[in-house]
């Protein structure tokens, strides 16, 4: 046993809290409510003030940690209301957060400066160097994307010591960590990016036009809980049990096996995880990306539980309902004297203490109280939160009391101990100090181009003198003569870097792959992950920020300034009225034309669909409601899918210019040349062309 690992249920009600904290879990994370915030930071499905507290109080008295959560993204609007529900909760109890956005990471780091905050799945650490990046931003623990495998998990683990956990059971996702925002309804990542209401729609039916099933997109669910020990011995500190949007019998049974793991050390019962899986995953667990074989065989089509499996539900929902698992240490004193009131107390780890006095015992006639009779009456603390783990008695000569007066002592004794547990000395606490306000460009914003592909870098697209012409670093690798007629234009170009990028061979391809744009004189890079950056700056770039790094704060761009950054894209989730909040002392970008990546796929789900690699094809992805997203192959094997509709900012160009922009990026993917060149005309010559296929903005 390398070291304790801790079990934690991310969860999203108070059955299901009870469920876990019955069935072993040393910690719940839970949604933290957002009373006075707007609903941009809101997360769903989140529990109610009343029900929050009742949470938290209900861990506090179990010996429980209470973790609350922000999953989605806090624009600079909603930065105070969210910081200050955050230190309400911490001073009811709450002991750490779990975000996904830097900024706010940053902002409860100064207003909490005791209180832990992790990085959330959503922050998309893949590497090493995204977990070192974590956890210098101040972040205590960082959970690792579900798609690692073994070796990569015990590379970070070995470099963040104490400082990772693991998914080891609930829903898979084909997307890599925090680079999906398919649940926008609209084609614009609001819905989903400033939330955190994943609705699945990957579990939808779709047709890519090869596959003999309709769910292309829905995985298995993950389960990892026969490696547990290996990941504990690998250096993994905490091991998560993702039962949000499912029944709360699932974290009563997964966290169950798990503890029933860790507690007895040996793995965990093959009935066990069978019946978890007919239960609870009837079309299959998988592991493939802990054994570094990721393929088709990790998805599945929905499939219907057995039929016993409501039967099975019911009784651990009964039995969760109705237990209480003994779990917090206490010790109790009695002291019998005659012709005194008897007194009892009772202490527990944390050093509360209560007090009673009950009635003064009489001459015994027959029945003699003894020390072992007290003892063994107080050490029956079945059906409470606490385990006696001593008594200390003492009976002065023969005396009676009722054994009924000692457990109706007794009880008092522990609901007042539960009062006390309940309440926790108040945290530190600072204010949070205002963002500082910058002067705005005196000039207008300059254009940015972005492609995809080398076909797209044209001479007449050049024509147009984009400030900036974005380039992904394989198309400048493979065809650098492509870059020429921008550069006599006085572009400048960036290379546009992979939006994940794992240790091992990848990192070192790209690592080649950056010295030889080097060498063509190319020195920015345009940067989707924070853990990227010592890459980058190794390779000699300077960095810019993409849209997946969802910038929407002051402290998220003075963090980018203060890494280096030139620019950063804001995130497109953004409102009107979010911008125009915004300043910096690096310039802003907005993406203005083009279509918005909503997942990056870990699979190549169109080599699945084909039956082999199409690649450098790309191929399209229908819902089967009118929306036809395109599928487009990425780096390492992976897929891009894009809003099926094109976000088209032609006609705001005016209530743009005065917002402080730096740049306006337009972003091309599956268009032809020449439709690139006509929609730069709309922009920069107002042709009065209007592309098909717009979304509402």
């Amino acid at each position: 046993m390398e070291g304790k690992m801790e079990l934690l249920a991310a969860v999203e009600s108070l059955d299901a809290v009870t469920a876990a904290v019955q069935s072993g879990a040393d910690a719940v994370c839970v949604s933290l409510p957002l009373r006075g915030a707007g609903t941009a930071a809101q997360t769903v499905p989140t529990p109610g003030q009343e029900e929050f507290a009742a949470i938290v109080r209900y861990c506090l008295v179990r010996g429980c940690a209470v973790r609350a959560a922000v999953y989605g993204l806090v624009p600079e609007t909603e930065l105070r209301a969210v910081v200050q529900a955050a230190v309400e909760a911490a001073q009811m109890g709450v002991e750490a957060f779990e975000v996904r956005d830097p900024g706010l990471l940053l902002a409860l780091r100064e207003v909490l400066p005791e209180t832990p905050v992790c990085a959330g799945i959503r922050w998309g650490v893949h590497s090493v160097d995204g977990a070192l990046t974590a956890s210098r931003l101040g972040a205590q623990r960082v959970t690792l994307a579900r798609e690692l495998s073994m070796e990569k998990i015990a590379a970070v683990a070995g470099a963040l010591p104490g400082g990772t956990e693991v998914i080891v059971a609930g829903p898979s996702c084909v997307a890599c960590a925090g680079l999906c925002s398919l649940s926008g309804s609209s084609g614009l990542p609001q819905d989903s990016d400033l939330l955190d209401c994943c609705t699945f729609p990957c579990h939808r039916e779709y047709s890519l036009g090869g596959r003999s099933d309709d769910y292309p997109l829905h995985m298995k669910k993950i389960c990892l809980i026969r490696h547990l020990l290996a990941l504990r011995d690998a250096g993994v500190r905490g091991a998560v049990v993702d039962a949000r949007r499912t029944a709360p019998e699932f974290a009563a049974d997964a966290v169950g096996i798990c503890a029933r793991v860790l507690r007895n050390e040996t793995s965990a019962l093959d009935t066990d995880l069978q019946k978890l899986e007919r239960v609870f995953a009837p079309e299959g667990f998988t592991d493939g990306y802990l054994a570094d074989e990721a393929g088709p065989d990790m998805f599945a089509a929905p499939a219907e539980p057995e039929r016993d499996a409501a039967r099975y539900r019911a009784a651990l929902r009964k039995d969760t309902a109705r237990s209480e698992l003994r779990r917090v240490p206490v010790d109790f004193y009695a002291m019998i004297r005659r012709d005194e009131p008897s007194c009892f107390a009772v202490s527990d780890e944390l050093g509360n203490r209560a007090l009673i006095y009950g009635p003064i015992p009489t001459e015994a006639a027959g029945d003699v109280l003894t020390e072992e009779k007290l003892r063994d009456e107080l050490y029956r603390t079945g059906g409470t939160p606490y385990l006696c783990r001593n008594v200390r008695a003492a009976v002065e000569g023969d005396l009676s009391l009722p054994m009924r007066a000692v457990a109706e002592l007794r009880q008092k004794l522990l609901d007042e101990l539960s009062s006390l547990r309940e309440k926790r000395a108040p945290c530190a606490e600072r204010s949070l100090a205002l963002s500082p306000r910058y002067p705005s460009p005196s000039e207008a914003p300059v254009f940015t181009f972005q492609v995809t592909q080398a076909s797209q870098l044209t001479p007449e697209l050049a024509a147009f003198a984009p400030s900036r012409i974005y380039v992904p670093l394989e198309v400048i690798d493979s065809e650098p003569e492509r870059l020429l007629p921008f550069l006599k234009q006085g572009s400048l170009p960036a290379v546009v870097l992979p939006p994940v990028i794992e240790d091992g061979e990848e990192k070192e391809t790209v690592r080649r792959l950056l010295a030889r744009a080097g060498e063509l004189g190319v020195r920015e890079a345009l940067v989707s992950n924070l853990g990227h950056l010592p890459l980058v700056r190794s390779a000699g770039f300077t960095p810019r920020g993409d849209l997946p790094l969802q910038t929407c704060s002051a402290r998220m761009l003075t963090l980018l300034a203060g890494a280096g950054f030139l620019s950063a894209a804001m995130s497109p989730a953004l409102r009107t009225d979010q911008l125009m909040s915004l300043s910096g002392p690096i310039g802003l970008e907005l993406a203005v034309y083009g279509r918005l990546p909503v997942m990056v796929s870990r699979h190549c789900i169109l080599k699945y669909s084909a039956g082999h690699c199409t690649c450098p094809s790309h191929g399209q992805l229908d819902d089967g409601r009118g929306g036809v997203m395109p599928v487009m192959r990425e780096f390492g094997c992976r897929n891009v899918i894009y809003s099926a509709r094109k976000l088209f900012l032609a006609e705001h160009l005016p209530e743009l210019s005065e917002l402080g922009l730096w740049g306006l990026r337009l972003m091309f993917t599956t268009e032809s040349p020449f439709e690139c060149v006509k929609v730069a005309s709309v922009f920069l010559e107002d042709s009065g062309y209007r592309p098909n296929g717009l979304m509402k903005w």
